[in-house]
């Protein structure tokens, strides 16, 4: 089974990878949204040349939304307070006008999304914890009204509900990811908020492309985070290796009442493709800020086993967490005590 293990601000080193490896992890995740490639490079030659029972992972961003970088500043903003985001494409952004008419202006990076055409009411952030109310969408600019307030900074992930994505193809920096992922032989490609089958055709045959001669092969994986891709899962799996089922996403992007039936939707599709499924965040996110889990997250993993999902993708747990390891020795101690003990 995989145990996927996120690399992030305390897990990035020589050090800390080799104790994750020896403390239970199997598949190394490197999420493309925040790579740095040179970084990175060592530390994947370092585990192909020390661990090469390791897989490495490599998460394409997608059409992820996400605070632009170009927004240097941090503003904490409070319900009742407005807020206005744009598409950082529409060059609005004046470096040190950040309370334009006492309005925060906050350029978005859309990743191929078009801002004008779609009718969401609602902008999420940090799960759901952060959320705005969509005024008006006028001249390329989303003018909200803060409901749940906290703090804004540069790439945060954006959730819109509603947005269609079924028309989007693999952006600029998909594809400079995908080949730098090629080129270090990465064992496994994800892409992330996949919305139809013909994103995983394209995927694929970009690969195909760009390998040349190389008897290197990949799997690909679709991470599965938003209604659409949910809808699509049955035929995405034809194509894929396996889905991801991305709980940190989905819970901003659909009632959450709705997910423990999308996962059992899409796990039932998997096992009769005979592909793999993962489950993604909220694995065990108490041990983000404790050595111990809690006994929901304990059923959970539990009821995941008896289903036969094929692994477990710890997130923040790992990558930012206050007790990395745990999270990893906890998991790795469950599968083994399950898989020994369920008839």
């Amino acid at each position: 089974m995989y145990i996927i293990a996120s690399i992030g601000p305390k897990v990035n080193n020589i050090d800390s990878i080799t104790n994750i490896i020896e403390n239970g992890a199997n598949v190394l995740r490197f999420n493309f949204s925040h790579i740095d490639y040179r970084y990175s490079e060592d530390l994947i030659k370092y585990v192909k040349s020390n661990y090469p029972h390791i897989l490495i992972m490599a998460d394409i961003q997608g059409s992820k939304i996400r605070i632009s970088d170009k927004f240097k500043f941090e503003i904490k903003v409070y319900p009742g307070q407005k807020v206005d985001f744009y598409n950082e494409k529409a060059n609005l952004f004046v470096k040190n006008d950040r309370h334009r008419d006492m309005i925060p202006l906050i350029p978005l990076k859309f990743n191929g999304i078009s801002i004008e055409n779609f009718n969401g009411k609602k902008l999420l952030m940090k799960d759901g914890t952060m959320e705005f109310d969509i005024l008006q969408n006028k001249n390329s600019i989303l003018h909200t009204i803060v409901r749940k307030g906290g703090i804004l900074r540069r790439e945060k992930g954006i959730n819109i509900p509603g947005v269609k994505r079924k028309h989007l193809r693999l952006n600029y920096k998909d594809k400079e990811d995908i080949k730098w992922a090629l080129i270090n032989k990465m064992d496994i490609i994800c892409l992330s908020y996949c919305s139809v089958v013909e994103q995983i055709i394209e995927l694929k045959n970009f690969i195909n492309t760009h390998k040349g001669k190389s008897e290197y092969n990949s799997l690909i994986w679709a991470k599965l985070e938003e209604e659409e891709g949910i809808k699509n899962s049955k035929d995405i799996l034809k194509v894929a290796d396996g889905v991801v089922i991305g709980r940190g996403d989905l819970i901003s992007e659909v009632d959450i009442a709705k997910i423990p039936l999308f996962q059992e939707k899409i796990i039932k599709n998997a096992l009769l493709e005979n592909k793999d499924v993962i489950i993604a965040t909220y694995v065990l996110n108490s041990m983000k800020n404790c050595s111990n889990p809690n006994i929901s997250e304990v059923n959970d993993i539990y009821n995941f086993i008896t289903r036969k999902v094929t692994g477990f993708l710890l997130a923040s747990e790992v990558s930012v967490g206050k007790y990395p390891m745990e999270p990893i020795k906890f998991l790795n101690k469950m599968i083994n005590f399950y898989n020994n003990n369920i008839k």
